[in-house]
């Protein structure tokens, strides 16, 4: 372990972690190392390394029948968290009280056995990330536009919860929550301008994301792709805007040299779960 080469993505780059073929035989000898350095990365992923979230969510898929090309995809993954082993979420402080922000992001039929596609979430107060997930929606879009419209409604959604868990602890949002999303069309659509032909064939639950609009809840945005951070919770990038969305999501390098650094397995218990790599 102490001798893996270091990795600066948590995938390969473009490369696809498509759920268990059916038909593809198991081999229960990777089965518990791969649940155990998973439960490992998970951790780390929901609690202070947003960074992780899509390749913690693409390997998730194949907990019940990993394959040797799910083993490989979690070397890798390992192997990024040991060279980010100092990194963590970083608040800045602040005297300005800005407002929610909410960033909705989706991958369009990036499952190459079912075709749905992914959504990724990033909320952040005060210029922190403070909450965000990866998962893949629960229908077939059919459409780019559609995608990007599933994730801003399910985005939305969370907005509204924080917005108001933040009035109960008195920190009032004055302002309109911001909902960003670099998709023109799912910005039409949830403004209500969009022709009627594009809007019946999305799943009604998702029209909620209109209503908030017309409530003047929140305020839909267009963001330049380059600026969408929910863009790393739906897909590898390339090791480039990766960096840059790891930035701006505030995972930095912040803690001190490792007392020992010929042996960071010590540090790292996804590491030892996923044995030698």
């Amino acid at each position: 372990m102490a001798e893996a080469a270091p990795q600066t993505t948590p995938y390969l780059d473009g490369a696809s972690i498509d759920p268990p073929n059916p038909n593809e035989p198991q081999d229960h000898t990777i089965t518990e190392p791969f649940r155990a350095a998973l439960g490992e990365i998970r951790y780390n992923a929901d609690c202070t390394r947003p960074d992780l979230a899509f390749a913690t969510a693409a390997l998730a898929r194949a907990t019940n029948k990993p394959t040797t090309h799910h083993w490989q995809a979690m070397k890798r993954t390992v192997r990024y968290l040991l060279a980010t082993t100092k990194h963590d979420l970083f608040f800045p402080s602040t005297s300005t009280k800005s407002p929610l922000l909410a960033y909705s992001d989706a991958d369009f039929a990036n499952d190459q056995l079912t075709r749905k596609s992914f959504s990724g979430t990033v909320y952040q107060l005060c210029g922190a990330t403070v909450h965000w997930h990866s998962k893949q929606q629960p229908l077939v879009a059919q459409s780019t536009c559609e995608a990007e419209y599933i994730a801003a409604a399910e985005t939305v959604q969370g907005a509204i919860w924080l917005r108001n868990m933040l009035n109960e602890l008195e920190f009032t949002q004055d302002k309109l929550t911001t909902q960003n999303t670099d998709n023109a069309a799912a910005i039409r659509i949830a403004r209500n301008t969009a022709p009627t032909k594009r809007r019946k064939c999305i799943d009604i639950k998702y029209h909620i994301l209109q209503d908030f609009v017309q409530h003047n809840a929140v305020s839909v945005q267009y963001v330049p792709s380059k600026q969408m951070y929910a863009d790393i919770m739906t897909k590898p990038l390339k090791t480039a805007l990766y960096e840059a969305h790891r930035a701006n999501l505030g995972v930095k390098t912040i803690r001190q040299e490792s007392p020992n650094p010929t042996h960071p397995h010590r540090h790292c218990p996804a590491a030892r779960a996923s044995g030698g790599l």
